[in-house]
Formats: C-alpha cells, structure tokens, sequence
C-alpha cells in the first residue's frame, strides 16, 4: 500500500522540481536574450544609455528643466530609455526575466537613470492620468539602490 502511494508523490515531485528548474533556465535565457538584442541591435536604446551616461553627475536640477536649456538633446530618446527601465522592472516582476543575472549586469546603470530621472517622472506624475508614471522602475531602482553590494 505505502509503495503505490509514493510512486505517485515521487513522481509528482520530480515533475515540480522538473518545472521550477526549466522555469528558472527560462527567465534566464530570456534575460541574456533581451539584454543581448537591447545593447547590442537597438539604437534608441544605445542613444538614450549613452545620453544618460553623460548626465549621470553633471546635473543638479530635474531633467524637465536640463532639457528645457538644452535643445540639442531629443527628449524622445531619453522617454524610450525610460520605458525600457519600466519594461525591465515589469519582466523581473511576473518572472519574465530572472533579476540576479540582469542585476549582476546592469544594477548600476539602473540606479543611476533613476537618481537622474526621479524629480524629471515625479513632474509628469502631475499630469493628468499619470500618478503611476514608471512606479514599477521606481520600486526596483529603489529596492537596489537600498541593498548592499
């Protein structure tokens, strides 16, 4: 009788452990991949990196005011950046991509856009029908930024 019995549960539990693994290879790949096609192919992307890799430091003031006195940056490349560190939040959230490994290589780059970026999303949270403007960017970026390491 206790031999049919854990035949079943045996099963049963390789098939989660099965499951779980194959989700957790998943999410990484999926991580190496969007990282991979993100630097390596898009260009908006690659601008609106680059851009904030220059501003990180050299501003003091909300980012609405440094675009306002500096026509020559494209306000669009740096939204574009922006929905991609949102995207980016939301995938590690529903475990569409696995957060160590995408922390491991873009925790810093991560925190700093959002230091940058805080005051200039909390004035377009002021907008109508924007109270969660990138909230979810917002709540990784802090989370990371208040972990050691």
């Amino acid at each position: 009788m206790l031999e049919a019995l854990l035949t079943p549960l045996t099963i049963a539990g390789t098939a989660i452990f099965a499951w779980l693994y194959h989700r957790d290879i998943s999410a990484k790949r999926a991580t190496l991949e969007f990282a991979a096609s993100t630097e390596l192919g898009n260009l908006a992307w690659l601008q609106g990196r680059k851009l904030f890799g220059e501003l990180t430091g050299k501003w003091t003031h909300s980012l609405d005011k440094n675009l306002d006195r500096n026509t020559d940056i494209d306000s669009s490349v740096l939204i574009l950046y922006l929905n991609h560190c949102e995207l980016v939040a939301v995938a590690i959230q529903e475990k569409a991509m696995h957060e160590e490994m995408y922390k491991l290589c873009g925790r810093t780059a991560y925190v700093q856009t959002w230091v940058l970026a805080r005051d200039y999303i909390k004035e377009r949270r002021n907008a109508p029908g924007r109270k969660t403007l990138y909230e979810n960017f917002q709540r990784l970026a802090e989370r990371w930024e208040n972990e050691p390491g």
